[in-house]
């Protein structure tokens, strides 16, 4: 580089003007573009107005649409709420009013029964009073032809000379004695309808006893052409505290049954007497006969009160059937235990054991 320095710096000036120009050139250029772009966004800015501002009302008509729809729907929903309601309480109110009407029915037909079943309980009550005032007037009123016999049978038994007449007399005097305590047993029931079976002792010889019991029943069960054999195993004949009574009622009961289900046969009774002690005794009976028998699912049913069981066509006069229940009833007051085997068609045996006291 070659010049002055006036040269130099006129130089150094054109080439910085020169440059400055440029760059002025290329920043107009750009502030150009820059402008164009303005306007072009002012353009898509305006177009995008125009654009909001026709679809404003649109979206404020779908939003107002949508608006009533839905309060429309929760409307109509309350609507329905409201009619599900109304028909629900109805129904309950119609379900209790037909509810109520069964119950008053109910109510009316148990008052009803109620009604029927208190004149069935007083017409019962009259029926059991005159019943035990029958009873009672006959049990009452029985005593005194039994007396009578009573003592006719001793006067007649003591003043003839044939053995097997006195033995007949005997027989009948212990047979009317047994009657009038039954008498005066069925008088203390027919006064109260609550007394309980109990056990009236007084002194008496068993072995001498149990000969006259069964010397009274000879002649009931001959009248079916059947035979008692009486075996008695005692030690001696003892003097027991107890009651007599009692014990011929059971022996009554039990033997009659086996005489109205046996018809020419024999009737056997068995006892023996075991020693509990200086005070008391077991006496072991097995009463045995060889007559119709019982069935098997009659024998579950036996001691039931009022129960005949499956064989009662086959037999005349047979009963009410109370007649092992309450010998049951008699044995347990005993402190003794019953018990019957028997097969249909091949006999029956009554098992049954007395703790009687020795005096």
């Amino acid at each position: 580089i070659r010049g002055t320095i006036e040269e130099l710096l006129k130089n150094v000036i054109l080439s910085t003007n020169k440059y400055y120009a440029l760059e002025f050139q290329k920043l107009k250029y750009s502030f150009l573009k820059l402008r164009h772009k303005d306007v072009e966004l002012l353009k898509f800015n305006n177009e995008l107005l125009l654009l909001c501002h026709n679809t404003l009302p649109d979206y404020t008509a779908a939003a107002n649409a949508l608006k009533t729809n839905s309060q429309q729907q929760l409307k109509d929903q309350y609507e329905t709420n409201k009619a599900i309601r109304s028909y629900t309480i109805v129904a309950v109110i119609l379900l209790m009013f037909v509810i109520s009407l069964i119950l008053f029915g109910f109510t009316r037909l148990a008052f009803e029964y109620e009604k029927r079943l208190t004149a069935a309980q007083e017409q019962i009550r009259h029926s059991l009073n005159f019943k035990n005032r029958i009873i009672g007037m006959i049990s009452h009123e029985i005593r005194s032809p039994l007396n009578i016999i009573s003592i006719y049978s001793k006067k007649i038994g003591a003043s003839v000379k044939d053995l097997e007449l006195k033995d007949t007399f005997k027989s009948i005097e212990f047979t009317t004695n047994s009657l009038l305590l039954l008498s005066n047993q069925i008088l203390e029931y027919s006064k109260d309808e609550n007394h309980k079976l109990t056990l009236k002792n007084k002194n008496f010889f068993l072995k001498t006893e149990l000969n006259q019991i069964a010397a009274s029943l000879t002649s009931l069960v001959e009248s079916k052409g059947n035979k008692i054999a009486l075996q008695l195993h005692l030690d001696s004949n003892h003097e027991v505290h107890s009651d007599s009574g009692k014990i011929h009622q059971l022996f009554y009961n039990i033997i009659g049954n086996a005489n109205k289900f046996t018809e020419n046969g024999l009737i056997t009774v068995t006892i023996q007497q075991e020693d509990l002690s200086d005070y008391e005794l077991n006496l072991k009976v097995v009463i045995e006969d060889n007559g119709v028998g019982i069935s098997e699912n009659d024998l579950d049913n036996i001691f039931e009160s009022y129960y005949q069981g499956t064989v009662s066509g086959k037999v005349n006069d047979l009963g009410v059937g109370l007649g092992l229940n309450l010998c049951k009833e008699i044995i347990e007051l005993f402190d003794g235990t019953i018990a019957v085997d028997s097969k249909e068609g091949s006999g029956t045996s009554v098992i049954f054991n007395l703790i009687l006291s020795k005096v």
